[in-house]
């Protein structure tokens, strides 16, 4: 699979997520973009006057967010706009304890 298909595969995914998560009220233009994801996200951003940008994370902290990076902190740092972290639902949490 070249380049093309897998960004046109990417493209028709993601606007099939939007249309089965997202409220119609909601629901903004998808787009695909190649490249370093932060730089991307922020510059899409930018370029199409975005208000609000809402990302999920996954919550890594110490070692692994050192090793991994952190896309989310890095659109929160450089973003023109505010940034809406969710993080990513059932990844990660703790149990709470009880007494």
């Amino acid at each position: 699979m070249n380049l093309h298909n897998l960004t046109d595969a990417a493209r028709k995914r993601l606007r099939a997520t939007a249309l089965e998560r997202v409220l119609p009220a909601l629901r903004g233009q998808t787009v695909v973009h190649q490249g370093n994801p932060y730089d991307e996200i922020t510059s899409a951003a930018r370029r199409l006057k975005v208000e609000l940008i809402v990302i999920s994370t996954h919550g890594y902290t110490g070692l692994k967010k050192m090793f991994i990076g952190s896309t989310t902190g890095r659109v929160v740092r450089h973003a023109h706009c505010p940034v809406f972290v969710v993080r990513a639902f059932g990844r990660n949490q703790r149990k709470q304890q009880t007494d």
